[in-house]
């Protein structure tokens, strides 16, 4: 796994991969493990390094929250989905340096949930591109949070319910959050 790092304290961003082989494909923003969506992907509209360098500029499309999800989401068990537009209700806010979902904002040095500004490491594996709040801060932040970038062809690594299907014809963008498991999925329209 490749994983870029963002430190608060400075503005660098550092690289790093324990894989030789890695390091060489990550410049491709592909690996061994995803050669299988290397044409879908090449045609997506997420820039993986211009996203890791806190520039969300070429994100600036329509998109469309799609899907969501949580523990116990309408009195259900476990973790439940839902496509019924009266649980649709966020948007995608998304500015040149920073992109939002109303309650997690992530920008290039950090997360911001409930008020806590966290660093954030970036890593990319199997074709996604996760920004997660670093190891040493999670215990910090009131609730753990990630924010996926999802290419077209990449499937999302969750186990849907409720008729829920994942579209993997557009990119997506997926915010979590600990609290309950909350998910909102966005989709490029």
């Amino acid at each position: 796994m490749s994983e870029v790092k963002n430190n608060s304290k400075s503005s660098s961003v550092q690289k790093v991969s324990s894989d030789p082989e890695e390091q060489s494909s990550s410049e491709d923003n592909s690996s061994s493990e995803s050669s299988s969506s290397d044409t879908n992907t090449k045609s997506s509209e997420l820039d993986f390094t211009r996203i890791t360098d806190g520039n969300f500029n070429g994100l600036s499309y329509n998109w469309q929250e799609v899907a969501v999800a949580g523990t116990g989401l309408h009195g259900d068990q476990g973790l439940q989905w839902s496509q019924d537009p009266a649980d649709l209700t966020n948007h995608l806010n998304i500015r040149d340096d920073q992109i939002s979902d109303g309650s997690i904002r992530l920008d290039k040095i950090g997360i911001e949930q409930d008020g806590n500004d966290l660093d954030v490491v970036y890593s990319e594996q199997h074709g996604v591109l996760t920004a997660a709040i670093k190891d040493d801060e999670v215990e910090d932040a009131v609730h753990n949070a990630t924010v996926k970038f999802y290419p077209k062809g990449v499937s999302i690594d969750s186990q849907f319910n409720n008729g829920v299907k994942d579209d993997t014809s557009t990119d997506r963008i997926v915010f979590w959050t600990s609290n309950n498991s909350y998910t909102e999925i966005f989709a490029h329209k």
